[in-house]
């Protein structure tokens, strides 16, 4: 939605007055919807945070206390999200640079337990954030197909006719396999 903004310039002894119009944009603010992240479920909070959420006692009829519940169950994932999620690439790759550091001093001083330990604990660290990265990238990479796929038929059925080529078996093959 667009407006426009006047304003007249009053620096003229003509009785014409220069007026300077611009066109304003307007955003609509709308509330983006909740999308659950996969890799909540990994959290080791998680299950004990949706037994919290659903031994509230809600009064009402079933459908109502169903809706009511999921509601407070989402306020208390937004805050999980916020307090978990909040970049969980950055941070894969941070582990990942840290246990190639470990690997490197490892290198230079084999026989060194306690290097060791550190160089184990940062791959066990390093192995849960990939594993929670690919996760949320994969789950996002989905989401974009389907948004593409939706906003762009063209796209969508070019994927399907791609596919469908993929699994073909044309008639010269078929020919070449009775010989």
């Amino acid at each position: 939605m667009s407006a426009y903004r006047s304003i007249f310039l009053f620096d003229c002894i003509s009785d014409h007055y220069p007026t300077n119009v611009s066109i304003v944009e307007e955003r609509c603010k709308f509330k983006k919807f909740f999308q659950f992240c996969n890799m909540w479920a990994q959290h080791p909070q998680f299950n004990a945070l949706v037994r919290e959420g659903w031994a509230d006692s809600i009064e009402g009829c079933k459908m109502y206390q169903v809706v009511k519940k999921l509601k407070l169950l989402k306020k208390k994932l937004k805050v999980l999200k916020s307090q978990y999620s909040h970049d969980i690439v950055r941070e894969a790759e941070e582990d990942r640079k840290f246990l190639k550091q470990r690997q490197l001093k490892l290198q230079r001083d084999p026989s060194s337990v306690e290097i060791q330990q550190a160089e184990s604990l940062a791959y066990q660290k390093f192995k849960q954030s990939s594993y929670l990265a690919e996760m949320y990238l994969q789950q996002r990479s989905k989401a974009a197909w389907i948004k593409l796929g939706d906003d762009n038929a063209r796209y969508f059925y070019l994927i399907i006719e791609h596919r469908k080529l993929k699994h073909l078996i044309s008639s010269k093959s078929h020919l070449y396999l009775r010989l």
